[in-house]
């Protein structure tokens, strides 16, 4: 087997790989590289997997010498090893026993590759259970970040379409997806996949999702990312958004870059421990409250719309400031019902994607 291809190329595939073969729990540590044909395009098709995922990412070739389905084993070494090439061509050729990485310029490596039979088979040409944009990627990871210490990810069926649930116990972050999923129970996978999607479907395409019993695959084109469904009980949260759904309430609007603004100066004296206080009593602003026995108090006023009766609500600035940051536009809106149930913050940009939290009790 002989293939040329740039460097730079070979090696962007080979990090997707990685992210893979890095993975803490146990792991094959190697790579699978087969080569194959599609669409009339030769690829050489990548794959790093371990207990939980898989990552396959594909090559395009132009110069190469081998037949459909040649399979070898890489070792990890060979990521390191082509990353340190000079820039330009890389000529990887497969002997017996051995594969040379050469360069143009000269320098070379020659590695021993392992059989591909014993390694595991997962085939991602199957049936695709649903496809949604490129931008939802990007649009779950911004608001999985708003829910850092989230370790799971739900698809779950809601009233109209498809909901992805996330949570970490003291906030719930609703995704309405535009789709229906036709699943009859909640797919469950941990939160770690969408980060390494970020990485390796890198195109410009939807991405497709694929369901099967024991594994949830995202894919987009070639290349794709697998991972298990997880079997830990995820939080119980039907109730709460049954109840956010039905519940009445007044929406605060204002703006996101002045509550931001607020946040940050009542930090200063209610650190990660004390509640800062919102105060909403007049139609058009809202107080921002925040003090320390042993230090001293702040008051600042935001603008906005109350249309409801006066209310004071406790807010944990650690939890809450995430979530204000994660969402778009320039306006956001907090819907309350009563001082200590669960409220709404969403953005009237994005009003598929809401977030539910807790206030804070306050001292009577």
């Amino acid at each position: 087997m002989k293939l040329v291809t740039a460097r730079d190329d070979l090696s962007r595939a080979l990090d997707k790989v990685e992210l893979a073969l890095s993975s803490k729990i146990d792991t094959y540590r190697q790579i699978h590289m087969e080569v194959v044909s599609d669409m009339g395009v030769r690829w050489a098709i990548f794959t790093g997997t371990n207990s939980t995922t898989t990552i396959k990412t594909a090559l395009g070739l132009g110069d190469v010498e081998a037949d459909d389905g040649f399979k070898i084993l890489l070792p990890p070494e060979t990521t390191r090893a082509v990353r340190t090439l000079p820039d330009g061509d890389v000529t990887v050729t497969a002997d017996i026993g051995f594969v040379e990485l050469k360069s143009e310029h000269g320098p070379k490596f020659k590695l021993r590759y392992g059989d591909a039979s014993s390694y595991p088979e997962i085939s991602f040409r199957k049936r695709v259970d649903f496809t949604l944009p490129k931008n939802w990627l990007s649009q779950i990871i911004g608001y999985l970040g708003a829910i850092p210490k989230a370790e799971l990810v739900a698809f779950e069926n809601g009233t109209e379409n498809g909901q992805i649930v996330t949570t970490d116990g003291f906030r719930i972050g609703v995704i309405d997806s535009g789709v229906v999923f036709e699943f009859d129970e909640p797919v469950v996978i941990p939160t770690a996949i969408f980060r390494q999607a970020e990485k390796v479907l890198t195109g410009s395409g939807d991405v497709q999702v694929i369901v099967e019993r024991n594994r949830v695959t995202l894919r987009q084109g070639m290349n794709a990312i697998s991972t298990m469904r997880s079997a830990k009980k995820f939080p119980s949260y039907k109730t709460i958004l049954e109840a956010d759904d039905t519940k009445d309430g007044w929406v605060f609007t204002t703006n996101k870059s002045a509550l931001l603004a607020a946040c940050d100066r009542a930090q200063v004296l209610t650190g990660a421990a004390l509640p800062m206080r919102l105060k909403l009593e007049g139609s058009t602003r809202a107080d921002v409250l925040a003090s320390r026995t042993e230090v001293g108090d702040s008051e600042e006023h935001i603008s906005g719309t109350w249309p409801g009766l006066p209310l004071t609500i406790g807010l944990n600035v650690d939890l809450f400031r995430p979530v204000i940051q994660s969402l778009t536009g320039d306006e956001v809106q907090l819907r309350f019902s009563e001082p200590r149930t669960m409220f709404r913050i969403s953005s009237p940009k994005d009003p598929n994607v809401r977030f539910i939290m807790m206030p804070v009790r306050l001292p009577e």
